[in-house]
């Protein structure tokens, strides 16, 4: 789509048969006199479809992890780790991971540890209590 700068912003993005997105290439200029910015994400899931992995790239440097996600036998989502250049995650880990706890009726309960914020280095946490 061209901006009254001169400048363009395409997209392409490939699916697979269920319409889900593989990989997206998106390419800005900002102005006609600046350089074309390349960004690249990848996608994996689960054989069930869920969202496994989302990366991404910008030009030529290191591909950055945005979220490598964990699932139980139900498919409800156990862990979300965020962040990190690939590098770094195997080396050292993410830069932050989110835990998320069920009721036994599958609701939602608990995001991190309210109890505990300091050991894990979480940034946050919260409780759901239910009227039942």
């Amino acid at each position: 789509m061209p901006s009254y700068l001169g400048g363009y912003t395409n997209t392409e993005t490939k699916l697979d048969f269920t319409g889900q997105p593989q990989e997206s290439i998106t390419y800005h200029k900002r102005d006609s006199n600046s350089s074309v910015l390349t960004t690249t994400e990848l996608f994996t899931y689960t054989p069930q479809g869920r969202l496994l992995t989302h990366t991404h790239q910008v030009n030529n440097n290191p591909v950055e992890v945005l979220v490598h996600n964990t699932y139980d036998a139900l498919g409800q989502l156990v862990t979300k780790q965020v962040g990190g250049d690939e590098t770094y995650v195997q080396n050292i880990g993410h830069l932050q991971t989110v835990d998320y706890q069920y009721n036994i009726r599958g609701w939602l309960k608990q995001i991190n540890d309210v109890e505990d914020l300091t050991t894990t280095n979480d940034l946050f946490a919260f409780k759901i209590n239910y009227d039942t």
